[in-house]
């Protein structure tokens, strides 16, 4: 159906009758495209093991620690914002090539990196770039791909989040034995992933939609013809794509007038909270405290040898990146809602399990029963394993004389990390002395910590069908041309607020509130959203990007 009054098309349809779609040519634009989402996903995985050797090298404290894995999250908010403005201004195409060139250089500082300023620097480059593929990617696969499959291939973008930290996972497993330098090539390896997409993208169309709003329409049916799989679906797309782009270009509107229509028009306002809503929950959920501190968590729970954890976070990364592939037929079959729903649920139960593993953990650690410190200090007040190792200053040291356990909190020696400041663990100690500065491990509590593994694989095999993929997939159906672009940036940018709020928070809480109290408090959070999704949440299954849903 053609817009009333629109201008006749500058050019005729060539052929209709056949289609010079090629398999190849989709799937070639649609991996080279989503290596962003790989980037993004082996910066959330890499952290996760490198970190465990930056804090030793670098004497990091809690918030540095942070700091470094939340600042990435913090510029990947702001550019994020500003991908809506350029994908708009110069296209989709051309925002993919400058997200590629700024993880590259972001790589090369990060590899090369000689304090801990530097690595600052490194993970603010590295986040810029993240921030515009994480809001640019979804929408070019969306505008790319033929209406029967697109939900398969936005999909995608969460599957190579999944490949990209298993890719990670691996990586800083097998360089986790080079202690010294390990972390370097775990970060400065991103550049590879991030050189190949850029070079390869150069070879790549703009999307049809872009190009027709910039009246490429000659381009943009080109570009159809070779991604949609018959002659209908080309020339009912095009026509379709055209006419709303005569409409949008007869209310054409700054950015800001845009945002003040999405506010006044009903529907729009609504997908955007709706849109948001996905994104904030999936963050506030905890993925990314999973993600950036699957080792460290690990670590805590009792497996005291870095590379030991590392491989079990790789196992942990293993599990969702094989289940992940599951999640075309739950999105395609079952539908956005209901997979939704779904997953959220299995998240839920997941979280409880694992703050009941680190309850168990606490319950039966061993007590302060022995106190050798000379002097009053910051560790005296505490009287069990778990509160002593969750702050920083503090490690537990106990002897273990036949079956009795003597053990007590010494403030750690900032100098020698393995050792107290003074006390039994003060030097190097014999065999049945030892001293733990971040868990219980090798006393009573460690067998638990197979509970918080497991809660961890339940945790992302849930959401790796249904919470990961969803709010992307949903966000890039529920807007009208003329908004999505504004709409993606915004609901992309809650995305990272709350990233960076629950990522930069984590640690602080475990100390604070205890660990398990801040997974119940993840599940609470979960509880909330599965209530507001069942009310609220659409099905956008089969419908086409140019129709509404509210």
């Amino acid at each position: 159906m053609f817009v009333e009054g629109a201008p006749k098309l500058n050019f005729q349809f060539e052929n209709e009758e056949t289609s010079k779609a090629k398999g190849w040519f989709l799937i070639l634009v649609t991996v080279i495209s989503t290596i962003g989402a790989f980037l993004f996903g082996y910066d959330t995985g890499i952290v996760s093991g490198a970190m465990i050797f930056i804090s030793g090298a670098f004497k990091l404290d809690n918030f540095w620690h942070e700091l470094i894995v939340s600042i990435t999250v913090f510029f990947a908010w702001v550019f994020s914002l500003l991908a809506g403005y350029l994908s708009d201004k110069i296209g989709r195409k051309k925002v993919i090539l400058i997200s590629s060139f700024i993880l590259i250089i972001g790589s090369i500082v990060l590899g090369f990196a000689s304090t801990k300023y530097h690595l600052l620097l490194g993970r603010m480059i590295v986040g810029a770039g993240i921030g515009l593929a994480s809001m640019i990617v979804p929408i070019y696969n969306a505008e790319i791909a033929p209406q029967a499959i697109r939900g398969r291939i936005v999909g995608l973008s969460q599957n190579f989040i999944c490949m990209g930290q298993f890719s990670a996972a691996v990586t800083a497993g097998a360089l986790s034995y080079n202690e010294n330098n390990g972390w370097r090539y775990m970060l400065g390896i991103a550049a590879i992933p991030a050189f190949i997409q850029f070079i390869g993208f150069f070879a790549l169309p703009e999307t049809p939609r872009y190009l027709l709003k910039k009246n490429k329409d000659k381009k943009a049916f080109e570009v159809l013809r070779k991604t949609q799989p018959n002659c209908f679906s080309v020339a009912k797309e095009f026509q379709d794509i055209k006419n709303t782009c005569i409409e949008q270009a007869n209310h054409s509107e700054n950015t800001f007038k845009v945002l003040c229509r999405i506010l006044k028009t009903k529907s729009v306002r609504k997908a955007l909270l709706v849109g948001c809503a996905l994104q904030i929950f999936q963050q506030i959920i905890g993925i990314n405290t999973v993600m950036y501190y699957t080792a460290t968590i690990i670590e805590v729970s009792g497996v005291i040898n870095k590379s030991t954890a590392i491989w079990y976070s790789a196992l942990v990364a293993f599990v969702p990146f094989l289940c992940n592939f599951g999640s075309f037929y739950f999105i395609e079959k079952v539908g956005r809602r209901k997979t939704c729903l779904f997953s959220l649920a299995g998240v839920i139960l997941s979280l409880i399990m694992i703050g009941v593993g680190f309850h168990l953990i606490q319950v039966n650690s061993p007590k302060i029963k022995y106190d050798v410190q000379e002097r009053e200090n910051n560790c005296t007040k505490f009287y069990t394993c778990p509160k002593c190792t969750a702050v920083t200053e503090c490690g537990f040291c106990y002897e273990r004389k036949d079956e009795y356990l003597i053990g007590s909190c010494l403030p750690v020696n900032p100098n020698l990390n393995f050792t107290s400041l003074h006390g039994k663990c003060m030097n190097t100690t014999p065999e049945n002395v030892k001293f733990f500065k971040q868990s219980c491990a090798d006393v009573e509590s460690s067998s638990y910590s197979y509970i918080v593994i497991a809660g961890l694989m339940s945790y992302l095999v849930c959401f790796s069908f249904g919470m990961g993929p969803v709010p992307w997939i949903m966000n890039t159906e529920i807007y009208p041309l003329w908004a999505r672009s504004v709409c993606n940036a915004i609901a992309t940018s809650m995305n990272w607020l709350f990233n960076l709020t629950i990522s930069m928070t984590f640690l602080t809480l475990a100390e604070l509130i205890t660990k398990q109290a801040t997974f119940y408090l993840y599940a609470f959070f979960g509880c909330i959203g599965l209530i507001i999704f069942y009310k609220v949440l659409p099905e956008t299954k089969g419908t086409s990007l140019e129709q509404s849903v509210f």
